[in-house]
């Protein structure tokens, strides 16, 4: 697992979007055997979550789109846009994710608060080669996925830089 950027998905086709409502956590998997998981480590002090997230949306965008572009911003916090439902804290801050493919463009939207003491950010963890969110060596991938052998020999040149003993 590494933690990256929003830029890592640029060039990746998306195969999968799932959103674990519980844990504010959106997961994207790729052609590629890649797995992002977008979220957020709560702990006291502190909130973190996606607002006006709609799932249905993520999908007609990204599903089995390549992204084109994704940029991330960040911005203070503003009291006369804070959510209702949050209390008045020392730190607050909106990160915006800029996904775009063909299909359109979406803007992801978290907003974080806490007592300036608990960060508010927003983690992208990268998981190598998985499969039933299980993470494996790049060989193991290539002998557990049901693909023609010339698409392994692809994969493995294309990943040759990535260790593949995770």
């Amino acid at each position: 697992m590494q933690i990256v950027e929003i830029e890592d998905l640029i060039n990746q086709r998306i195969n999968n979007i799932t959103y674990d409502n519980d844990n504010d956590c959106l997961l994207f998997e790729t052609n590629d055997g890649f797995h992002y998981e977008m979220k957020h480590e709560q702990s006291c002090c502190e909130s973190v979550y996606l607002v006006d997230f709609d799932i249905n949306q993520t999908k007609e965008i990204l599903l089995n789109q390549i992204i084109i572009n994704a940029s991330c911003e960040k911005q203070a916090g503003d009291d006369d846009n804070r959510p209702s439902n949050k209390y008045e804290n020392d730190l607050e801050q909106w990160t915006f994710y800029k996904i775009n493919t063909n299909k359109g463009s979406l803007t992801l939207r978290w907003y974080g608060s806490s007592n300036g003491y608990y960060s508010v950010s927003v983690n992208i963890y990268k998981y190598i080669w998985c499969i039933n969110g299980i993470e494996y060596s790049l060989d193991e991938y290539l002998n557990r996925i049901n693909i023609p052998d010339e698409e392994k020999i692809l994969l493995k040149l294309k990943y040759a830089n990535i260790n593949s003993d995770i």
